[in-house]
């Protein structure tokens, strides 16, 4: 009688061990399933925030690549207008008609973020 109450005890904690870590592995599981999942979609259907950043992005590198190669005149005038009508077009490009004033404030602030302050 003793050692059944014994194997029993034993047999209920190890299992609550074994158990626990059942659960702690599913849920990890489920989580970096859920992380693929969410990233996998985000690729498939971007918002008007990853389509802003990008359209910020490539106005603000084209503009730079052309102040690189001597194609704008008046520097910062030049980029900003052409920073500004690249990003534009990417983002009508994407079905948003988005405020140049808008534009020209993610612009800076990429710029910042980029080059700080010179």
């Amino acid at each position: 009688m003793f050692w059944n109450e014994l194997g029993s005890q034993i047999l209920t904690v190890v299992l609550a061990i074994v158990a626990a870590a059942v659960v702690g592995l599913v849920i990890e599981i489920l989580r970096v399933t859920v992380l693929f999942l969410r990233a996998k979609l985000k690729a498939a259907n971007p918002t008007l925030s990853d389509i802003f950043d990008k359209a910020i992005e490539m106005g603000v590198r084209a503009s730079e690549q052309l102040g690189i190669t001597g194609q704008l005149q008046e520097k910062a005038v030049d980029k900003l207008e052409n920073a500004v009508g690249v990003a534009d077009q990417y983002l009508l490009l994407h079905g948003f008609d988005i405020d140049a004033e808008v534009i020209v404030g993610g612009i800076e602030a990429k710029v910042n973020a980029l080059f700080g302050k010179q």
